[in-house]
């Protein structure tokens, strides 16, 4: 073996090449796809909302900037060969750091455990590279001077380096969904908004808030009011708390004033808050306010006041009025006769076999939970799965 056998510079070159597109491909797609919103909303809380974030620069900057930091770094250390991919380590650690950022790091700018696992890390990398210097010198077999030999264990390095930074994502989904509903709302893009996190089983307050708000927007709220799981009453349409706009970009007050005002301090619950805005001659939304109204007596299960106030807003004298009315409506209608002890007043055909499918299903499955189970995957966006799920 001869140790003064240096490593070609052409291969050399295809080494750093191939690390470099390697690291910054997924160092501009992680923060571009994935923590996108989580930094945005970082620098709103940190620069007080002075200065905002483009996802796409932010990537691009980010990546640009910590492949720098690994050249000046590769420069110091004088990695080579089979230990190249070595020099990206405090540029991973910085990006870990970056994108380990959650609600607790962001509202109250405490980065806990890195405090003393940066200095640490960095010193354990000072010392691997020492030790590296010292017992494995940058050389090669005589005639080996295959590629492969040296790409292979970089390729290694750097995956293992890109899985660890990816674990230290602490962000939970939740909280993602709602940041990113938010800034889709922010853009007017409110379809979008409203799936946000559908599919999924959170449950999260100012989530279902902003996506209620998105669905109002596009006149869907009656028809999409239980897509998303919950169990809560009327308090989870609007929380007339949510006004802290130093930590929120978009809060209630910005939904309050698209209605038409800002509470004040007398006004206690969402349901009196839109009765309270009916009363005004003039609204910009008028069929917001109705929904969101109608809506808050069905998830307060105030029924008897819900079908009475109905017919004041929607036509409900004719078979054509009632197939018009928003789904969630209809559902409400079908069981007056279960609330009230009257005959059923508004018939709807396909609304009634449905119903009539949900309370067999109910009656027939003797096992409680094998039929929440079915009762939930097949009528969990219901008005009778909300209200059963409640008594």
């Amino acid at each position: 073996m001869n140790h003064n056998n240096p490593i070609p510079q052409s291969t050399s070159r295809v080494i750093s090449i191939f690390c470099g597109v390697l690291f910054f491909v997924f160092c501009f797609s992680y923060i571009f796809c994935m923590e996108g919103d989580l930094l945005a909303q970082a620098q709103y809380v940190f620069a007080k909302g002075v200065t905002s974030y483009n996802d796409f620069i932010g990537a691009l900057i980010i990546a640009a900037v910590l492949k720098c930091v690994q050249s000046g770094v590769g420069k110091l250390t004088k990695l080579s060969g089979c230990w190249y991919a070595l020099s990206y380590f405090p540029s991973f650690l910085i990006l870990a750091v970056i994108t380990s950022v959650n609600q607790d790091t962001i509202n109250d700018f405490t980065f806990s455990g890195w405090y003393w696992a940066v200095p640490l890390l960095l010193g354990l990398f000072v010392l691997l590279v020492v030790l590296i210097h010292r017992f494995q010198p940058s050389s090669i077999i005589d005639g080996d001077y295959s590629i492969f030999r040296y790409l292979w264990p970089n390729f290694l390095t750097l995956m293992v380096m890109i899985l660890l930074c990816c674990a230290c994502h602490t962000a939970d989904d939740s909280y993602q969904y709602e940041l990113h509903a938010e800034r889709l709302i922010l853009k007017g893009k409110f379809n979008d908004a409203a799936l946000v996190g559908r599919k999924s089983y959170v449950k999260n307050k100012r989530l279902n808030c902003l996506r209620y708000y998105a669905l109002v927007r596009q006149g869907k709220l009656a028809d999409h009011l239980f897509d998303y799981p919950t169990d809560e009453d009327s308090e989870l349409l609007i929380d007339l708390t949510d006004t802290n706009s130093l930590q929120h970009q978009f809060t209630t007050r910005d939904i309050c004033a698209y209605l038409g005002a800002i509470p004040n301090k007398f006004v206690t619950s969402p349901t009196q808050y839109f009765e309270y805005m009916l009363k005004v001659d003039s609204l910009p939304d008028v069929k917001a306010v109705t929904d969101y109204y109608l809506c808050s007596l069905l998830m307060d299960r105030d029924l008897n006041t819900f079908y009475r106030k109905l017919p004041h807003y929607y036509s409900c004298q004719s078979d054509e009025g009632i197939k018009s009315l928003p789904r969630i409506f209809k559902e409400a209608l079908i069981i007056s006769k279960r609330y009230n002890g009257r005959e059923n007043m508004f018939p709807d055909e396909r609304t009634r076999k449905e119903y009539e499918d949900y309370r067999q299903i109910s009656m027939m499955q003797a096992d409680s939970t094998k039929r929440a189970n079915l009762l939930r995957r097949k009528y969990g966006n219901t008005l009778w799965w909300y209200l059963d799920q409640r008594n």
